[in-house]
Formats: structure tokens, C-alpha cells, sequence
């Protein structure tokens, strides 16, 4: 009978476990299928290079923008990315709209002496990049000082206030299992402090103590216990600060990751049932590529799983485990170093200059036969102005920009090798697993808001009843840009009253003419919507250091700036010429009438009747008309053309007929049916004036005219040649901190370049940074000094 019993026994045990692995194999297919919506979702991350970190006002800062996708390789999806420098409350003091090619984009800002001295925010998005958290965007802190507006410093005896926060391994603290709680303590400007702290339970004994690892993070080992409560007891500066430990649950699960020997690491998972059994599924993924999938069998409230580090991408990954109802219980980010990193050198010529001399440098790289980089080279001054921490396009794409808050000195922990791999784990622990969300993998491409610049910049705006004030659905409504050059975008607004229009070739200020047919409907207004960004992030930002400021070096580079406007202001202010396609958007079988070469009426009724055979002018009802003729079919079309006046269609042809001919250079006929978008018309018939100003005439009453900046037009950066002794021997002063940026630098394995030293002597930093087309990460510095003649 008791071996009858047994076997009962193993048979069950057989057809639980069969069971348990189809659950498993059901829903490891599940939570892939759920994660293929997010593989297929568009990623893009952004990295700005700034030419540097500080500035005075009236400087220029030049930027390289890289947007890469989940793999670090150049994105060519967005043409357009959206840059701004706001202040400490968020209020944009300057804003661009640069044009991206193949992922890459480069401009400049002129800095406005109205602004005050301070820590202002530089950040860079493209409009896909709207769809998600704005702590997301691309963020770095830009330091601009005004020498006539001296930085105001911090009361000495303003109160100082700490966050302290507790960050349990896994998500949840389980009664009675012992799990590691990460820590982070920083002060009001978000930089971690130095402390003690101890756990103390509700009887005030101390159960154990802790003290930060680096920036304010570390860790510690606690197993609460059941009809317990804990707090945290933190000493800094002298002050003793209470906070509450995280609840603890009576069931769940804990987790615990371990770097093993042999580049393994074991997932350790916890539960208090000692008589449960769990199927349990581990899941990693990174760069939206899945990792690892296994399952975790949980018996007597243990269970374990090896894996190799060989499997996991380089950066952050995201661990997550499952239940077998597909919900997560546990999940934290993991860091694996780079295993082959690309190596980067930049080397001059020598270690010291002498001013007006030429610097020769070389810059190579151990790449692939195939590989190609583009990088971006910037060689400046070091003054105590420049002491704002940033962080290179390495630490901030393997790092930062997965990870929420501010990541206090992110290149030490590349930079410095003796780092401990504890560090690295504290700061994913402390920084969470916030990037990912598994309940938005419900949504699907229709249900984001905004769509990338796909084919460059989108101009999106709304159309409204201005009666009702409700949207107008299905109302054909024109773009223009008046001018020399005919640009005409159409769109039919949907049911929303949305209209998109996509102007080619708009770069720098212009003014922009939107409307309707008013001739059909004229009860209506237009608004465009600002395409910048409303959202964003909560990372502080920290009061400058006002401490390490020499005034005499502010004083000095702010006379350096006007020095060099003076002398070489108009140098800086050549810009390139865009790559323009001055076409007509309707180029193609057209008639032109160099109205030159007619006999000149006085108006344009005469003109049209006399010379121009395709259209035909007839008056009724007091309001005049106009027919195209096309002479290949023999037909006279019904309906009015499409009537442009520099590019701005004019849809009461009476206005055409009051325009002065003698101000009309030409005048195009397109003797068809023309399609544009969602736009057919009779024909079209087009005045071309000579000057581009619609022959001194306005546009429709209801139209919506506005200035708007289309995308910048790049600045060439100037700097001095010194070939010959006259040139070195000039009494031109040059007070260049700046000496070389160049955005577009193309590596196959070593490319030369060289630049000329000012008059400014002291150390000069170098700083490269890039990507290759594999998605390698090229990063790395150097430098030089320039001291007087005789050196």
C-alpha cells in the first residue's frame, strides 16, 4: 500500500510538472508576443555636443546633434529635431529647429546679452520623442554668465533640506527574507551628500547602519519582520533627519542579482510560502532585443537561475519576473560594461604652443573594414568659467539616457577604472526600472499623438469654427511662403480640425500665409500649434558654483568676445547656403509670359484678354471669372484655377484683375487639371512679381499671417589663418578661447586636421565625440597649452 501511494505520489508530481511547463511555454509566448509590439515601436535617443559647457552672453554655442535608435546606430527616420536653452523655470530663452540627415544635424545659438547669469537647461527632441516621458529627452547643464549681471550667490543661512529615499532590490520588501535596500540622499540642488545612517526599528534599536558607496548611493542588507516597523536615522551636516522605511508585505517575492566568477550571474528568488511551488519566468531584454527567457521554478521558497553575461547587451538591461497570470513581481535594471569598446585617439603634434601657431592633430580609430565614423571635434580654453560637469556621448548612450533623475558625474564611472561594479549597481537600483512600462505595449501606432518629421518640417495647426468654436472637418486649406520662389502646401483638415502641411526647402525667418477659401467659406480662424514641447522633466537644476569663478577670467573672456565681434563680427555671421530646389511646385507643360516682352497695359484684365490665349475672363454678376483653356483637348474648364500671387493663392479673381501689371515680371499658365495633395484644380495661373511682395498687395482678410522660423540655417565657424609672418605679425587682436569646431568629421581608420592657436595662452581640452555605423560609441580627449614665445 505505501508504495502504491508513492507512485499515486510521482504520477501527480509528473502531471503537475507537465502542466507547470505548458503554463510556462504559454506564457513565455505571451509576454515575447506583448514585447514584439514594443520591438516595434520606433526608438529614438538623442546626444548633443556643445563646442563646450560655460559661456558669457554674446558667445556662440555650436552643437553636433547624433539621434540614434535602441542600438546606438544612426536613426535617418526624424528630418528634424528641436533644440532650446530654458532657464531654472522651464521659460525657453532660445530655440531652434535643426534639419537631421541620417541622424546627424549640426547649428549654432547666439547667446542675447539680456540674458542673466545663471544654470539654464540646453535640451533636444525630435517631435516622435513627444510621445513618450519628457524625462527622456536629451538634457545637460549649460552654465551662461553675464559679466554686467554678476552671479547672485546662495544665502549662506538659507535652510538646507536633504530627499532621502529607500529603494528595496526587486520592488518589495517581504516579511522575514532578507533583501538588499539601495539608498540615495542628495541635497536641494540634487547632488548626493556624505552621511550616516542607521535602521531602527520601532522600538528604536538599531538593526543595522549604512553610509554612501559615491554621490549619496549605497546599499544595505535588511530582513523586516512581521508587526514591525522601520525608519531610517541619517545624520548629515550635523543634523539628525528621520524618514519611514518602505512597507513591508507578508507574501511576495524578492530578487536578488549576484555577479558570479566566470562571467556568470545568478538570479536568486525568494518567497516566505516554504511549501509552495512557483513557476516563474525570467525575462531581459535591451535596446528592444530580448536577451533571455527562462523559466524560475520556486520550491520551499527558494529557486535559481545562471546566466551567462555573454547574452546580455552592453549598457542596461532590464530584468523583469513574471507570475504565470503574465504579471511582473519583480524587476530592476542590470549594467554590463562594454567588452570591446571602440578605442579613439586623438594626438597633436606637440604639448605646447606658442601663440599663432599652427597645431597639426591626428585622430584614429581601430574600425571595422566596413565601419565609417562621424565625429565632432571641439578645442577650447579651460578656465575656472568652464567647471560645470557634463557627460560624454559614451556615458550618456550606455547610461544616462535610460534612467530617470539626475546622475550625479555619469563619465567617472566609465573614466575611472578602479570604480567598484557596486557603484554601477547602486545607481541602476536607485534610479529603477521606470524607462520601460509594460501596460504601454497595449498601445498601437494610431494611438501616439505625434508623428515623426519623416520627409522634414511639419507644420501642424487647426482649423475652428469661429462661430461654434468647434473643429472644421474636410475644409481645403493653403499653406504659402510669399516670395520669389513659389512654396504652396495643401491639406484637408480631419475630424479634429487638425491640419499638417510639410514645406520643403524652409529654412530662417519667414512669413507664412495660411488659409481657406473664403470665396466658400469664410467663417472660420487658423491656429498653428507651437512644435515645441510643453513637458518636461523633473531633474534639478543645480545653482552655479559662483565660488570657482575667477572674475578677472570672466572680465577677460567677456572683453575677448566684443574684441573678436568687433574685428571678426562679420565673419561669424556667414551662413551656409541650403541646397534649394527653386522649382515651382507645378513646373512640368506650363506657359510663361515674360510680360517684358508684350506690350505693357495698364491693367491686368488687358493682358490676360490680349496675350494669354489658355485663359478666358468673363465677367457676371459683377464678379469676374476665370477659365482655363486646354488646346490639346479642346475644352474650357468650369471652375475657377488655382489663382497665385507669389505663391498665395488669391481666390477672388477680382483681386488678380486690381493687380498692377507693370509690377508682375511673368506670368505662368498650366493649361490642365492639377492635382496637389488633396487639391484639384482647373488649371492654375500664377503672377510672379518682381520683387516677391505680391506686387504690394495682402493677402485674404482672413488669413492667418505669421513670422515663423523654419529650420536653421547653419553659421560657417570662422577662425584666423596664421600661413605667413604677416599674418602672425598683424596688430589684429585674437582673443579665440574657441579654437577649433567641426561638426562633420568622416573616419575610415585616421584622418589629419589642423587648426591655428590664438593670442590666449593657458590649457586647451579636445574633445571628440561620435558614433560609427555599426553603432560603436567613439569618445575621447586630449590636450595641449599655448605659453608665450620663448618657450
Amino acid at each position: 500500500m505505501a508504495n502504491f501511494n508513492w507512485l499515486i505520489k510521482q504520477v501527480w508530481m509528473v502531471i503537475f510538472c507537465f502542466f507547470s511547463l505548458s503554463a510556462f511555454s504559454q506564457i513565455n509566448t505571451e509576454v515575447k508576443n506583448d514585447f514584439k509590439k514594443y520591438q516595434d515601436i520606433l526608438t529614438e535617443k538623442i546626444f548633443v555636443h556643445t563646442d563646450r559647457n560655460s559661456y558669457v552672453v554674446g558667445e556662440l554655442v555650436w552643437f553636433k546633434i547624433y539621434n540614434v535608435d535602441a542600438t546606438n546606430k544612426a536613426n535617418s527616420v526624424s528630418k528634424v529635431a528641436y533644440l532650446e536653452i530654458v532657464d531654472k523655470d522651464n521659460n525657453p530663452v532660445l530655440q531652434a529647429k535643426v534639419a537631421l540627415k541620417s541622424g546627424l544635424g549640426n547649428g549654432s545659438l547666439l547667446l542675447p546679452a539680456s540674458l542673466i547669469s545663471g544654470n539654464y537647461k540646453l535640451r533636444c527632441y525630435t517631435s516622435w520623442m513627444k510621445n513618450f516621458e519628457s524625462d527622456f529627452y536629451f538634457e545637460k547643464t549649460i552654465a551662461i554668465l553675464n559679466p554686467l549681471n554678476a552671479p547672485v550667490l546662495s544665502l549662506k543661512n538659507a535652510p538646507k533640506t536633504y530627499d532621502i529615499q529607500f529603494f528595496p532590490e526587486g520592488g518589495t520588501l517581504v516579511n522575514s527574507l532578507a533583501s538588499k535596500v539601495a539608498f540615495r540622499v542628495v541635497n536641494s540642488s540634487g547632488m548626493g551628500v556624505d552621511f550616516n545612517g542607521s535602521v531602527l526599528d520601532k522600538n528604536n534599536q538599531v538593526i543595522t547602519t549604512f553610509k554612501p558607496l559615491k554621490a549619496g548611493i549605497g546599499n544595505f542588507i535588511f530582513a523586516p519582520a512581521k508587526d514591525n516597523f522601520y525608519k531610517a536615522s541619517v545624520e548629515v551636516d550635523g543634523k539628525i533627519i528621520t524618514k519611514a522605511l518602505p512597507a513591508a508585505v507578508d507574501y511576495g517575492f524578492v530578487l536578488q542579482v549576484t555577479e558570479e566568477s566566470n562571467n556568470k550571474i545568478k538570479i536568486s528568488v525568494q518567497s516566505p510560502g516554504q511549501n509552495d511551488h512557483a513557476d516563474l519566468l525570467f525575462f531581459a531584454h535591451a535596446g528592444q532585443k530580448i536577451s533571455v527567457s527562462q523559466n524560475i521554478s520556486v520550491n520551499y521558497g527558494k529557486g535559481e537561475l545562471i546566466i551567462d553575461q555573454d547574452n546580455l547587451s552592453d549598457g542596461i538591461s532590464h530584468f523583469t519576473i513574471f507570475n504565470i497570470n503574465k504579471q511582473p513581481i519583480c524587476e530592476r535594471l542590470f549594467f554590463k560594461k562594454p567588452v570591446n569598446e571602440l578605442a579613439v585617439t586623438a594626438n597633436s603634434n606637440s604639448s605646447f604652443y606658442r601663440t599663432r601657431t599652427k597645431a597639426n592633430l591626428s585622430i584614429a580609430a581601430n574600425l571595422e573594414t566596413s565601419e565609417l565614423a562621424n565625429l565632432s571635434l571641439s578645442v577650447f580654453k579651460v578656465d575656472s568659467i568652464d567647471n560645470v560637469n557634463s557627460f560624454n556621448i559614451k556615458s550618456y548612450l550606455l547610461l544616462s539616457s535610460d534612467l530617470k533623475g539626475n546622475i550625479e558625474d555619469p563619465d567617472s564611472y566609465f573614466e575611472n577604472k578602479s570604480i567598484s561594479p557596486d557603484a554601477f549597481d547602486n545607481l541602476m537600483l536607485t534610479h529603477g526600472w521606470s524607462k520601460f512600462n509594460w501596460s504601454s505595449l497595449s498601445k498601437t501606432a494610431t494611438s501616439f499623438k505625434y508623428i515623426p518629421d519623416y520627409s522634414g518640417l511639419v507644420i501642424k495647426g487647426r482649423i475652428i469654427d469661429s462661430v461654434a468654436n468647434s473643429p472644421k472637418q474636410n475644409i481645403q486649406t493653403y499653406l504659402s511662403v510669399p516670395g520669389k520662389q513659389v512654396r504652396l502646401n495643401t491639406f484637408q483638415s480631419d475630424a479634429n480640425g487638425n491640419i499638417y502641411f510639410s514645406p520643403k526647402n524652409f529654412y530662417g525667418l519667414n512669413e507664412l500665409v495660411v488659409q481657406a477659401n473664403s470665396e466658400k467659406d469664410s467663417a472660420y480662424k487658423i491656429e498653428l500649434s507651437n512644435p515645441f514641447s510643453d513637458a518636461f522633466s523633473k531633474k534639478q537644476l543645480p545653482e552655479i558654483n559662483t565660488s570657482l569663478i575667477s572674475l578677472d577670467q570672466l572680465r577677460a573672456r567677456s572683453i575677448g568676445m566684443q574684441t573678436q565681434s568687433v574685428f571678426f563680427g562679420s565673419k561669424t555671421k556667414t551662413f551656409q547656403i541650403p541646397e534649394i530646389d527653386s522649382s515651382s511646385f507645378y513646373d512640368g507643360v506650363i506657359n510663361r509670359y515674360m510680360l517684358d516682352d508684350y506690350t505693357r497695359f495698364s491693367t491686368m484684365e488687358e493682358v490676360l484678354r490680349e496675350y494669354v490665349s489658355e485663359v478666358v475672363v468673363n465677367k457676371t454678376n459683377r464678379k469676374y471669372h476665370f477659365k482655363v483653356y486646354v488646346p490639346s483637348e479642346k475644352i474650357l474648364f468650369d471652375d475657377n484655377p488655382l489663382a497665385l500671387l507669389d505663391g498665395v493663392p488669391v481666390f477672388d479673381m477680382d483681386k488678380v484683375i486690381k493687380t498692377d501689371p507693370l509690377k508682375i515680371n511673368y506670368l505662368d499658365v498650366v493649361p490642365y487639371r492639377y492635382y496637389l495633395g488633396s487639391l484639384s484644380s482647373d488649371g492654375i495661373v500664377s503672377l510672379r512679381s518682381y520683387n516677391g511682395d505680391m506686387g504690394n498687395n495682402s493677402a485674404d482678410r482672413h488669413a492667418l499671417i505669421v513670422d515663423y522660423e523654419g529650420l536653421q540655417l547653419k553659421r560657417e565657424f570662422f577662425a584666423p589663418v596664421y600661413e605667413v609672418e604677416a599674418q602672425k605679425n598683424s596688430r589684429i587682436p585674437d582673443f579665440r578661447n574657441l579654437l577649433y569646431w567641426n561638426p562633420n568629421i568622416t573616419l575610415k581608420n585616421k584622418t589629419d586636421l589642423s587648426f591655428y592657436t590664438s593670442d590666449e595662452k593657458g590649457k586647451y581640452l579636445g574633445v571628440v565625440q561620435g558614433i560609427t555605423s555599426t553603432g560603436n560609441i567613439a569618445s575621447t580627449t586630449f590636450t595641449f597649452e599655448v605659453k608665450e614665445d620663448d618657450l
